[in-house]
């Protein structure tokens, strides 16, 4: 059986593949009820191969005779009597697990927004490394439709002493005395996306999200005998998805994906890059960079931040 490919979540979604199941070589040739035909001297294989999407898809091959390479290959998504005649079986479920280091070149917070309190940036105390991981759950409708859902938590802690006072949440902290920076932005999340038909080895896909976001940023300086101010809020926020991936060879793949929104008073970003290896029929590996960026600047409070992270993933088929 040939090795398959795999998509899971920056962001890993395919099928199965197969030996051939069937060739030929005749005057003329009609696959199924399409309308790929080949003379007679050029062999048509139709084998079941994977493709990044939800179910198996029908890799149609057309050589010349002796030819090592095929000349053309066309897909188009595998019946089920297709599937069963190989012992073949779609996969519904998808599991990938990230996880890495997050870098935040910028987040600046503020209590409360308009420009009424000091404005700190976290990045400039420190920028990290910080760990991180994430959460993905595919389930597979069909070969154009799966919906996803994501679990993607992220603090960050950082105590340090400002050079100057600061004013946040009207709470005075003085120069020269220690404090603790809190930010949090967790993140659930449950796309609707729909695949489109591939184009040649790319595969396009898009829908929307809809996110619930636990964020929080506060200033604790109790420890020095200061006060403590902040802000925290839970709410719901649309964005829409965009993805495409490039199928290189039968294991190896390049996936691209993001979140996006942007609104009079803010913005989110979140988009990664991924390269991918099918090491089993169940099992895959990924290495990816995302960028997560946005912010908004509202009565309760101000902050911007950008994040980059460096993730490895493993996905898992069931």
């Amino acid at each position: 059986m040939m090795k398959i490919l795999f998509f899971c979540a920056v962001l890993s979604v395919s099928l199965i593949a197969s030996p051939p199941f069937a060739s030929a070589n005749h005057s003329m040739i009609q696959i199924q009820e399409s309308n790929w035909k080949a003379d007679q001297s050029t062999l048509v294989q139709m084998s079941l191969n994977q493709v990044v999407n939800s179910d198996v898809w029908l890799a149609v091959e057309t050589r010349s005779p002796g030819n090592g390479t095929p000349d053309e290959v066309q897909y188009r998504p595998a019946t089920q009597d297709e599937i069963q005649s190989q012992g073949e079986r779609a996969y519904r479920l998808i599991l990938n697990a990230e996880g890495g280091v997050v870098f935040q070149s910028k987040n600046i917070i503020s209590v409360p927004g308009g420009g009424e309190g000091s404005r700190i940036n976290l990045a400039d105390v420190n920028s990290g490394p910080f760990a991180s991981y994430r959460l993905y759950l595919w389930w597979m409708i069909n070969q154009k439709h799966s919906i996803r859902m994501l679990y993607a938590p992220l603090s960050v802690s950082i105590p340090f002493t400002p050079s100057e006072n600061l004013l946040f949440d009207q709470v005075n902290f003085l120069a020269g005395r220690s404090v603790d920076a809190f930010y949090k932005f967790n993140s659930y999340r449950i796309s609707y996306i729909y695949h489109f038909d591939p184009v040649g080895k790319f595969l396009f896909r898009a829908g929307f999200t809809a996110k619930i976001r636990d964020a929080a940023i506060q200033i604790d300086g109790t420890s020095s005998g200061q006060g403590l101010g902040g802000t925290s809020n839970i709410g719901f926020a649309p964005q829409l998805n965009v993805g495409v991936r490039y199928q290189m060879s039968e294991s190896v793949y390049f996936d691209f994906d993001a979140d996006a929104l942007a609104a009079s008073v803010g913005r989110a970003i979140d988009a990664s890059l991924r390269a991918g290896y099918q090491a089993t029929d169940n099992l895959g590996v990924e290495l990816g960079y995302r960028v997560f960026e946005g912010g908004a600047d509202v009565k309760r409070g101000y902050n911007f931040a950008w994040f980059n992270y460096a993730f490895v993933g493993i996905t898992g088929r069931f």
